[in-house]
C-alpha cells in the first residue's frame, strides 16, 4: 500500500514563499479531488437552499408586522435581488464539474473558483449588515447580526471538506463583515465588531479541526482505493504468470518426452542386447541405470506436465461406463512386477459386477500412483490392499491400505503438497527412486471428478489412502441410479 504523499509543488497555488503555508493547507491531489466533487454537491444544494433562506429574511426584514422599518425594507429587497443572481452560477458550476471525470480537471483552476464563488456568497451574506441595517430598531439590528454569523457558522459543514477554501472564506467575510460594522454607531454593533474576530478565529480552529478528521478518513479511502487496485494488478500479473507458465509445460509436452523416450528405447535394446554383445559386462550395468534413470525422468516429467494441467483445469475428464473390478484388475497387472520385486502381495477386494461412470485412463493413473506409494513404503513380503465399496449418494470409495513404515503426523500435513514436500530419511530409503509428486497428482484428478482423497497413517503401522468419488456408482442397467 502506497501512501498517499503531499501534494507536489508544481500543484500548489501562489508564489514560491507561500509553498510552505500551502503544504500545510492542502491534501494530496487524490484526497483534493474527494475534496472538490464534495464541494460541487455542496454548492449544487447551497444555490437552491439560498432561495429559501433568503426569501425568508428578506420577509421578516420588509414586514412591518415583524421586524420592518422604513430603512430595512427597501434594502433588504434590493439585497435579495443582488443575492440571488449568483445562484444559477453557483448551481451551473456544480452540475458542469460533476459531469467531468474527476482526474480530468485541473486542481488549481478549481480550487479557485469554489474559493472565489464561496467568498462572494459570503460577501453577500455580509452585505445585509449594509442594506438592511436599521439605526433606530435594535431588534432589526441584532436580527441583521444574528443571520450573518449564523451564516459564518454554516462555514464549518459547507466548506469543512475543503480546508483552503473554508479558511479564504471565513476570513473574507469576517474581515468585510467588520468593515462594515466599524462604520455603525450602533452599541450592538460595537459590542459585535470587537467579539467578531475572537469568534471567527474560534471558528477557525474548530474548521482546521473537522478538516483534519475528514481528510484523515478520504486520505485512507484512497489508499484502501489504491491498495485494492495494487491487489487487482497483482492478482491479473498472477493469473497472466499461471497461463505462461502453463504454455510454457505444454510446450515442453513434445520436447522433454520425445528425447527421453528415445533414451529409454536405447537402453532397452541394449540391455536385451537386440544387436549382440556389447563388448564388456560393465556396458550392461550402464545399460540398466540408463534405462532405469530414464524411467524415473519421464515419470517426473509426466507427473509435473499432468499436475500443471490439473491445476490449470486444462486436463479434461473424459467418462465412461466401465467395470470396476476390470479396472482395478488392469492396475493391479502394471504394479505386479514392483510387488514381485518387493515381495510384496497385492490383494483386490472389489464386489463383481460393479459398474462406475469415470475417466478409466486418469482413475488408473491414480491408482498405480497410490498403489506404487504403497508397494514402495512396504517392507519385504507386506502386503498392500486395495478394497472398493458402495456408500450413499452413488458414492464410489476406494481404499488403499499398507503395513509399511507410515507417515509421521508432522509429514503427514506437507506430503500431498508438492511444493513443501520433504521426505524423512527413513521414508526415503523405502520409497527409492519415487518422484514425490504422485499424491499431489493423483488428488488433483480425483478433484476434477468431483470426489477427495483423504490420507490415514500411523507411524510403524501402514498408510490409508481412501477415495470417495460422488455420484461415480451405476446400477446394473448403466445408468445412475434415481434418488
Amino acid at each position: 500500500m502506497h501512501p498517499v504523499n503531499p501534494a507536489p509543488r508544481s500543484d500548489l497555488i501562489g508564489a514560491a514563499p507561500f509553498a510552505r503555508l500551502l503544504r500545510g493547507v492542502l491534501d494530496a491531489p487524490e484526497v483534493e479531488r474527494k475534496q472538490i466533487l464534495m464541494m460541487a454537491r455542496r454548492i449544487r444544494v447551497d444555490s437552491m437552499t439560498r432561495f429559501v433562506f433568503g426569501g425568508m429574511i428578506t420577509i421578516v426584514l420588509s414586514l412591518t408586522t415583524l421586524l420592518a422599518t422604513e430603512e430595512s425594507a427597501p434594502g433588504a429587497i434590493m439585497w435579495f435581488v443582488l443575492f440571488i443572481c449568483l445562484s444559477p452560477v453557483m448551481f451551473l458550476t456544480g452540475t458542469w464539474l460533476l459531469k467531468r471525470a474527476p482526474e480530468d480537471f485541473s486542481l488549481r483552476r478549481w480550487r479557485f473558483v469554489f474559493m472565489t464563488l464561496y467568498a462572494a456568497n459570503g460577501i453577500l451574506w455580509s452585505l445585509l449588515l449594509h442594506f438592511a441595517w436599521a439605526e433606530e430598531s435594535a431588534s432589526t439590528q441584532a436580527f441583521v447580526l444574528l443571520v450573518v454569523i449564523a451564516h459564518l457558522t454554516t462555514y464549518l459543514v459547507n466548506l469543512g471538506s475543503h480546508l483552503l477554501s473554508f479558511l479564504t472564506t471565513t476570513i473574507t467575510v469576517a474581515v468585510f463583515s467588520e468593515i462594515l460594522l466599524l462604520g455603525k454607531p450602533s452599541d450592538i454593533a460595537t459590542l459585535i465588531s470587537v467579539v467578531f474576530p475572537i469568534f471567527s478565529v474560534y471558528l477557525l480552529v474548530l474548521g482546521y479541526d473537522a478538516n483534519r478528521r475528514l481528510g484523515a478518513s478520504l486520505r485512507r479511502s484512497v489508499e484502501l482505493k489504491r491498495m485494492a487496485s495494487d491487489l487487482e494488478v497483482a492478482r491479473t500479473e498472477a493469473v497472466d504468470a499461471g497461463q505462461a507458465r502453463y504454455r510454457f509445460f505444454a510446450s515442453m509436452r513434445h520436447e522433454l518426452r520425445t528425447p527421453l523416450n528415445a533414451i529409454i528405447g536405447f537402453a532397452e535394446m541394449m540391455t536385451h542386447r537386440i544387436h549382440g554383445e556389447l563388448g564388456s559386462p560393465r556396458y550392461d550395468g550402464y545399460a540398466r541405470d540408463i534405462h532405469k534413470s530414464g524411467h524415473h525422468l519421464l515419470q517426473l516429467v509426466n507427473d509435473l506436465l499432468d499436475l500443471s494441467s490439473a491445476h490449470h483445469q486444462r486436463m479434461e475428464i473424459r467418462r465412461e461406463e466401465v467395470e470396476l473390478d476390470s479396472l482395478l484388475e488392469e492396475a493391479g497387472a502394471a504394479l505386479a512386477p514392483a510387488a514381485r520385486e518387493k515381495g510384496v502381495r497385492f490383494i483386490l477386494d472389489v464386489p463383481e459386477g460393479t459398474r462406475v461412470s469415470l475417466d478409466p485412463i486418469r482413475m488408473l493413473q491414480v491408482l498405480i500412483n497410490i498403489g506404487s506409494n504403497a508397494i514402495n513404503f512396504s517392507d519385504h513380503g507386506g502386503r498392500v490392499s486395495v478394497r472398493a465399496e458402495a456408500r450413499p449418494g452413488q458414492t464410489l470409495v476406494i481404499s488403499v491400505q499398507d503395513e509399511g513404515v507410515g507417515i509421521a503426523p508432522d509429514d503427514l500435513a506437507r506430503i500431498i503438497d508438492p511444493m513443501t514436500h520433504a521426505r524423512p530419511r527413513e521414508l526415503t530409503q523405502h520409497q527409492g527412486n519415487g518422484t514425490g509428486l504422485g499424491l499431489a497428482v493423483s488428488r488433483e484428478m480425483v478433484e476434477l471428478h468431483g470426489g477427495g482423497l483423504r490420507i490415514e497413517s500411523e507411524v510403524g503401522l501402514g498408510t490409508t489412502v481412501t477415495l470417495s468419488l460422488p455420484g461415480a456408482l451405476l446400477d446394473r442397467h448403466g445408468a445412475e441410479p434415481d434418488d
